[in-house]
C-alpha cells in the first residue's frame, strides 16, 4: 500500500495532497556525563526527550496534476493553511499519522512556514512538529478504618473500556470487515479478513462509529473499526 500523510484535529481528518520528499524523526536524548575517581568519564543514561520531525511539501493549485493524491477530495491550499492555523490558535495537539508505518502520535506545531516560489502558483510549506504527551496526575485516595489502609486508584480509560466492552488498549484481536482512515469512517482504507492485530487506541465518544484503532502486531498503522468486527484471539 502507498504511504499517506494524515493530520486529525477537532473531528477533522486531512490528508496531504502531495507527500513530502522525505521524513526524518529526531529522537534526542538527555544523557549526561560525569567524572568519577578511578573510573574517569561515565555516561549517565536518562529518559529520552520528546521526538521532533519536520514535514516539508507543497499544496498544489491544479487538482489534475499526476502527483496529487487527493483527487477525489481536492482542497485548495488555503484550506490546509486554515487547518494548521486553527490548531495553533486552539493551543492543542493534533494527531499525526503516516499510514503503513508505526508513526501515529500526538504532536504540537512548533512552527508553520509557507511561501510562494517564482516558477509556480503552488504554496510551499514547512511544518515543525514536536511529540506531545499528556500530563495528568492520577487520583489517589487513602481510606483508613479498623486499622486497615486501602489505596483506591481512579480507573484509567483503558480499565473502564475493558469493563464495559471487553476490549482494551493492547489487546490482540482478530478483525474482519472494512477499516477506515479515521474513527468517523472517512475514506475506507481496506478490508480485514481474519487479520490478527492489536488495539492501539479507543475513542471514548460512543457517537463515533469506528472507535477502535487497529495496528499490526508490531505496531504498524492500519485503521479504525467497529467493536462488532473484533473477537479476542
Amino acid at each position: 500500500m502507498a504511504i499517506r500523510f494524515f493530520f486529525e484535529f477537532d473531528k477533522t481528518l486531512i490528508q496531504l495532497p502531495v507527500n513530502p520528499g522525505e521524513l526524518k524523526i529526531k529522537s534526542p536524548g538527555s544523557n549526561t556525563t560525569a567524572e568519577i575517581v578511578k573510573l574517569g568519564e561515565i555516561n549517565i543514561l536518562r529518559t529520552k526527550k520528546l521526538s521532533e520531525c519536520s514535514v516539508q511539501s507543497f499544496l498544489p493549485i491544479n487538482k489534475d496534476a499526476p502527483y496529487v493524491l487527493t483527487k477525489g477530495k481536492f482542497k485548495n491550499p488555503q484550506y490546509y493553511i486554515d487547518f494548521f492555523e486553527k490548531v495553533r490558535a486552539k493551543k492543542k495537539p493534533m494527531r499525526f499519522i503516516v499510514s503503513d508505518t508505526k508513526i501515529n502520535m500526538l504532536v504540537g506545531i512548533e512552527s508553520f512556514e509557507y511561501w510562494l516560489e517564482a516558477q509556480d502558483d503552488d504554496i510551499h510549506f514547512t511544518l515543525e512538529l514536536k511529540e506531545y504527551k499528556e500530563n495528568k496526575a492520577k487520583e489517589l485516595k487513602v481510606v483508613t478504618g479498623n486499622d486497615k489502609k486501602k489505596k483506591v486508584v481512579k480507573q484509567t480509560k483503558e480499565q473502564t473500556s475493558r469493563a464495559k466492552t471487553g476490549f482494551a488498549i493492547g489487546d490482540t484481536v482478530i478483525v474482519n470487515g472494512k477499516y477506515f482512515y479515521s474513527s468517523y469512517g472517512a475514506e475506507p482504507h481496506g478490508t480485514f479478513k481474519n487479520f490478527e492485530g492489536k488495539i492501539s487506541h479507543i475513542v471514548a465518544d460512543k457517537k463515533r462509529a469506528y472507535r477502535y484503532h487497529i495496528t499490526t502486531p508490531s505496531g504498524g498503522w492500519r485503521g479504525w473499526v467497529k467493536e462488532n468486527q473484533m473477537t479476542h484471539k
